[in-house]
């Protein structure tokens, strides 16, 4: 089990959620109370309103008489008992974990890497000419398809907003990211060649 060494003290360290935790009794003799885990629950009980569920929770670990529920603190919470708590070494205490806490903080973030930049896709001119032709023939037949179901469903006095409005989404494909594709095609392709492939 890892530990923390306080002046002469040895704490056990809990890992809970990757996050490191004390027990009550490690903090009360940390603190150099008589009677460590009644004085540190004594604290605790005064002030719970102040402690969040991520400074202090309840849970089973394994003691000389079996396995119990024991009360751990976070650093954070571990700071706030040494707020509370009136000894000698309570201000050697509080700095000593907030030491700790700004090294747990930095090895954290050492541990995410930063997300990298996505490189630009660079095409041969022939793949990008295949696309835009795709393109042009794919936004051509949308055009089409609204048209005809936009007719078909005047005929049939079928209300234009329908679910699954195929006529609608004939017009989304043919003009929702025109103002990205139409550069791209134009660059691709000549202007005749796209009026072309719209007439297929």
């Amino acid at each position: 089990m890892t530990t923390l060494t306080f002046q002469n003290t040895t704490l056990s360290v809990i890992n809970k959620n990757n996050h490191t935790f004390l027990t009550a009794t490690d903090l009360g003799t940390a603190l150099e109370y008589a009677q460590p885990d009644k004085s540190i629950k004594l604290i605790y009980d005064r002030n719970a309103d102040e402690f969040t569920a991520e400074m202090t929770a309840l849970i089973e670990l394994q003691t000389a008489g079996g396995k119990q529920q024991v009360r751990v603190f976070s650093l954070r919470g571990a700071h706030l008992i040494a707020m509370f708590a009136r000894t000698k070494v309570a201000k050697d205490f509080r700095k000593w974990v907030l030491d700790i806490l700004d090294r747990e903080i930095s090895e954290n973030e050492q541990q995410i890497a930063p997300l990298e930049p996505k490189p630009d896709v660079v095409l041969p001119h022939e793949k990008a000419e295949q696309i835009a032709k795709y393109l042009v023939r794919a936004r051509a037949f949308a055009k089409e398809v609204e048209v005809f179901h936009r007719k078909l469903y005047e005929d049939l006095g079928i209300p234009r907003y329908v679910r699954n409005d195929i006529a609608g989404k004939g017009y989304d494909i043919a003009h929702e990211f025109n103002v990205w594709l139409d550069p791209f095609i134009e660059q691709a392709l000549p202007q005749l060649n796209q009026q072309r492939l719209a007439n297929f």
